[in-house]
Protein backbone atom coordinates (compact mmCIF):
# COMPACT_ATOMS: atom_id res chain seq x y z
CA UNK A 1 0.00 0.00 0.00
CA UNK A 2 1.30 3.21 -1.31
CA UNK A 3 1.78 6.33 1.20
CA UNK A 4 1.71 9.64 -0.83
CA UNK A 5 1.85 12.01 2.61
CA UNK A 6 4.60 12.28 4.91
CA UNK A 7 4.32 10.54 8.16
CA UNK A 8 4.80 12.39 11.48
CA UNK A 9 6.82 9.84 13.32
CA UNK A 10 10.29 9.94 13.18
CA UNK A 11 12.76 7.09 12.92
CA UNK A 12 16.14 8.01 14.78
CA UNK A 13 19.06 5.57 14.48
CA UNK A 14 22.75 6.26 15.50
CA UNK A 15 25.34 3.76 13.42
CA UNK A 16 28.35 3.80 15.35
CA UNK A 17 31.90 2.09 16.29
CA UNK A 18 33.29 2.13 19.91
CA UNK A 19 37.03 2.50 20.70
CA UNK A 20 37.20 -0.98 22.83
CA UNK A 21 38.10 -4.19 20.63
CA UNK A 22 35.33 -6.32 19.74
CA UNK A 23 33.98 -8.49 22.18
CA UNK A 24 35.62 -6.72 25.07
CA UNK A 25 34.19 -6.18 28.45
CA UNK A 26 34.33 -2.63 27.60
CA UNK A 27 32.09 -3.12 24.77
CA UNK A 28 29.66 -4.98 26.87
CA UNK A 29 28.78 -2.84 29.41
CA UNK A 30 28.62 0.14 26.78
CA UNK A 31 25.81 -1.85 24.98
CA UNK A 32 24.28 -2.68 28.44
CA UNK A 33 24.56 1.32 29.36
CA UNK A 34 22.95 2.52 27.09
CA UNK A 35 20.09 0.36 26.94
CA UNK A 36 19.40 0.64 30.39
CA UNK A 37 19.65 4.51 30.19
CA UNK A 38 17.98 5.61 26.91
CA UNK A 39 15.31 3.00 27.27
CA UNK A 40 13.70 5.20 30.21
CA UNK A 41 14.54 8.89 28.62
CA UNK A 42 10.57 10.23 28.23
CA UNK A 43 8.95 9.93 24.21
CA UNK A 44 10.97 6.91 23.29
CA UNK A 45 9.46 4.51 21.79
CA UNK A 46 11.01 0.87 19.58
CA UNK A 47 14.25 1.38 21.41
CA UNK A 48 16.60 -1.02 19.80
CA UNK A 49 20.60 -2.12 19.74
CA UNK A 50 21.27 -3.43 16.53
CA UNK A 51 24.25 -5.24 15.46
CA UNK A 52 25.99 -4.67 11.64
CA UNK A 53 26.03 -7.96 9.89
CA UNK A 54 27.88 -7.39 7.02
CA UNK A 55 31.13 -5.20 5.80
CA UNK A 56 29.62 -3.22 3.62
CA UNK A 57 30.32 0.39 5.81
CA UNK A 58 32.60 1.57 8.68
CA UNK A 59 29.80 0.65 11.36
CA UNK A 60 29.75 -2.24 14.27
CA UNK A 61 26.19 -1.17 15.79
CA UNK A 62 22.65 1.18 15.84
CA UNK A 63 20.70 2.68 18.21
CA UNK A 64 17.53 3.11 16.77
CA UNK A 65 14.09 4.38 18.14
CA UNK A 66 11.03 6.22 17.23
CA UNK A 67 9.57 9.37 18.37
CA UNK A 68 5.90 10.83 17.64
CA UNK A 69 6.92 14.23 16.63
CA UNK A 70 9.27 16.47 15.98
CA UNK A 71 8.43 18.25 19.70
CA UNK A 72 8.46 14.93 21.40
CA UNK A 73 11.66 14.28 19.65
CA UNK A 74 13.26 17.73 21.00
CA UNK A 75 12.37 16.91 24.69
CA UNK A 76 14.53 13.63 24.40
CA UNK A 77 17.52 15.48 22.95
CA UNK A 78 17.56 18.22 25.77
CA UNK A 79 16.33 16.07 28.74
CA UNK A 80 19.10 15.58 31.30
CA UNK A 81 19.64 11.63 31.34
CA UNK A 82 20.05 11.94 27.32
CA UNK A 83 22.56 14.82 27.66
CA UNK A 84 24.22 13.07 30.59
CA UNK A 85 24.36 10.15 28.58
CA UNK A 86 26.15 11.60 25.72
CA UNK A 87 28.47 13.61 28.10
CA UNK A 88 29.32 10.85 30.34
CA UNK A 89 29.15 7.65 27.94
CA UNK A 90 28.32 8.32 24.47
CA UNK A 91 31.52 11.06 23.21
CA UNK A 92 34.01 9.28 25.47
CA UNK A 93 33.57 5.72 23.86
CA UNK A 94 32.60 6.18 20.51
CA UNK A 95 35.08 6.69 17.52
CA UNK A 96 32.99 7.39 14.90
CA UNK A 97 28.94 7.84 14.08
CA UNK A 98 26.47 9.09 11.79
CA UNK A 99 23.36 10.20 12.94
CA UNK A 100 20.19 9.69 10.96
CA UNK A 101 16.52 11.06 11.10
CA UNK A 102 14.03 9.74 8.70
CA UNK A 103 10.12 10.68 7.98
CA UNK A 104 7.89 7.74 5.84
CA UNK A 105 6.99 8.82 2.45
CA UNK A 106 5.78 5.94 1.21
CA UNK A 107 5.47 2.04 3.09
CA UNK A 108 4.01 -1.35 3.02
CA UNK A 109 1.76 -2.92 5.55
CA UNK A 110 3.80 -4.13 8.54
CA UNK A 111 4.18 -8.02 9.03
CA UNK A 112 5.87 -9.05 12.00
CA UNK A 113 9.73 -11.09 10.63
CA UNK A 114 11.43 -13.31 13.07
CA UNK A 115 13.45 -11.99 16.49
CA UNK A 116 16.62 -12.72 14.24
CA UNK A 117 15.90 -11.42 11.23
CA UNK A 118 17.55 -8.76 8.88
CA UNK A 119 16.79 -4.83 8.30
CA UNK A 120 18.77 -4.03 5.03
CA UNK A 121 18.63 -0.43 4.52
CA UNK A 122 20.30 2.18 1.96
CA UNK A 123 20.92 5.38 1.95
CA UNK A 124 21.36 7.34 -1.01
CA UNK A 125 21.35 10.82 -2.59
CA UNK A 126 20.09 10.95 -6.24
CA UNK A 127 21.80 13.12 -9.56
CA UNK A 128 18.78 14.91 -10.15
CA UNK A 129 17.66 17.92 -8.37
CA UNK A 130 14.97 18.18 -4.72
CA UNK A 131 11.74 18.11 -5.48
CA UNK A 132 12.29 17.21 -9.49
CA UNK A 133 10.03 15.32 -11.45
CA UNK A 134 13.10 12.62 -11.94
CA UNK A 135 13.53 12.31 -8.04
CA UNK A 136 10.36 11.38 -7.53
CA UNK A 137 10.05 9.52 -10.35
CA UNK A 138 12.67 7.48 -9.05
CA UNK A 139 11.18 7.17 -5.91
CA UNK A 140 7.73 5.82 -7.15
CA UNK A 141 9.97 3.04 -9.29
CA UNK A 142 11.79 2.10 -6.99
CA UNK A 143 8.51 1.21 -4.73
CA UNK A 144 6.36 -0.55 -7.17
CA UNK A 145 9.27 -2.39 -8.81
CA UNK A 146 11.35 -3.50 -5.10
CA UNK A 147 7.83 -4.55 -3.54
CA UNK A 148 7.20 -7.05 -5.75
CA UNK A 149 10.36 -8.90 -5.46
CA UNK A 150 9.94 -11.90 -3.47
CA UNK A 151 10.59 -11.82 0.33
CA UNK A 152 10.81 -8.39 1.01
CA UNK A 153 8.77 -7.46 4.07
CA UNK A 154 7.94 -3.81 5.90
CA UNK A 155 9.29 -1.87 2.74
CA UNK A 156 9.92 1.84 3.11
CA UNK A 157 11.00 4.72 1.08
CA UNK A 158 12.32 7.55 3.99
CA UNK A 159 13.02 11.00 3.57
CA UNK A 160 15.78 12.02 5.24
CA UNK A 161 15.24 14.81 7.83
CA UNK A 162 18.68 15.73 9.78
CA UNK A 163 20.88 18.25 8.29
CA UNK A 164 23.95 16.53 9.34
CA UNK A 165 23.52 13.65 7.36
CA UNK A 166 24.34 13.75 4.12
CA UNK A 167 22.22 11.60 2.26
CA UNK A 168 18.67 12.66 1.43
CA UNK A 169 16.78 9.43 1.26
CA UNK A 170 16.63 5.58 2.27
CA UNK A 171 15.07 2.24 0.86
CA UNK A 172 14.97 0.07 4.11
CA UNK A 173 13.18 -3.47 4.34
CA UNK A 174 13.59 -6.44 6.38
CA UNK A 175 13.92 -10.53 5.88
CA UNK A 176 13.45 -13.21 7.98
CA UNK A 177 16.77 -14.26 7.36
CA UNK A 178 19.96 -14.44 5.33
CA UNK A 179 18.97 -17.22 2.81
CA UNK A 180 16.02 -14.84 1.99
CA UNK A 181 17.75 -11.59 1.68
CA UNK A 182 20.14 -13.57 -0.52
CA UNK A 183 17.58 -14.61 -2.98
CA UNK A 184 15.91 -11.10 -3.14
CA UNK A 185 19.80 -9.72 -3.49
CA UNK A 186 19.92 -12.31 -6.48
CA UNK A 187 16.77 -12.41 -7.85
CA UNK A 188 16.20 -11.02 -12.02
CA UNK A 189 13.63 -8.14 -11.21
CA UNK A 190 16.25 -6.44 -8.21
CA UNK A 191 19.10 -7.45 -10.45
CA UNK A 192 17.69 -5.31 -13.18
CA UNK A 193 16.67 -2.75 -11.23
CA UNK A 194 19.84 -2.22 -9.83
CA UNK A 195 21.86 -2.18 -13.90
CA UNK A 196 18.69 0.24 -15.19
CA UNK A 197 17.33 2.49 -12.46
CA UNK A 198 19.94 2.45 -9.69
CA UNK A 199 23.31 2.59 -10.93
CA UNK A 200 22.41 4.87 -13.86
CA UNK A 201 20.49 7.66 -10.90
CA UNK A 202 22.13 7.46 -7.49
CA UNK A 203 25.05 9.43 -6.75
CA UNK A 204 26.32 8.24 -3.67
CA UNK A 205 24.96 5.84 -1.15
CA UNK A 206 25.63 3.64 2.24
CA UNK A 207 24.35 0.22 3.00
CA UNK A 208 23.61 -1.15 6.24
CA UNK A 209 22.38 -4.87 6.94
CA UNK A 210 21.85 -5.22 11.04
CA UNK A 211 19.65 -7.48 13.34
CA UNK A 212 18.54 -6.46 16.76
CA UNK A 213 20.35 -8.01 19.73
CA UNK A 214 18.51 -6.39 22.52
CA UNK A 215 15.53 -4.68 22.45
Amino acid sequence: MKQSQEFGYIHHTVAFSLKWDKGSQQEKDFLEKSYDILILVPNVENFAIRKQISKKNDFDYELTMDFESEEKYEEYNNHPDHQGYVKNIWLKQTKNFLEKDTIVLMETPKTKTKENGIRHSVAFKLKWDKGSFEEQKFLEDSFNILINVPNVKNFEVNKQTNANNPYDYELAMDFDNQKEYGEYSNHDRHRAYVKNLWLKQVSEFLEKDTTIIKK
